[in-house]
Order: structure tokens, then C-alpha cells, then sequence
């Protein structure tokens, strides 16, 4: 987690509400530079097993998220 959090710190996302989604999944609501709230829900496993590869799946989902 460590990881991801540096990531969004990075780009100036900060991490407005963490939660607990079904099945044991991680909900975070994000808000970037620009004001804009995004819901990202991610199974922990994944980001234990493999950071870059969550890292890659927020960046997709932030990418094609609009303004």
C-alpha cells in the first residue's frame, strides 16, 4: 500500500475515504489535482502480490476518467 500511496502523493492524489467494498475488496475515493472524485476498488491480494500492476490499473481508470 506504501507503494501506491507514494505513487498517488506523487501526482497530487490524495486519498479522501478509504473503505472496505464486498467480498473483502479495497475502496478508495481519490480526488485529484483538479477537484475531480474518482471510486477505485481493488483487490488487496493483487496489490500485495504485484504494486505495479494495481499502480497500472488506478492510472487506467484515472486516464479515462473525464475532467
Amino acid at each position: 500500500m506504501e507503494k501506491l500511496k507514494a505513487w498517488l502523493n506523487d501526482r497530487g492524489i490524495v486519498i479522501v475515504h478509504p473503505g472496505i467494498a464486498s467480498g473483502g475488496m479495497i475502496s478508495l475515493l481519490l480526488r485529484t489535482p483538479t477537484g475531480r472524485e474518482v471510486e477505485i476498488v481493488y483487490d488487496p491480494d493483487d496489490l500485495e502480490e504485484d504494486p505495479d500492476d494495481t499502480i497500472e490499473f488506478v492510472e487506467s481508470i484515472l486516464d479515462h476518467q473525464p475532467d
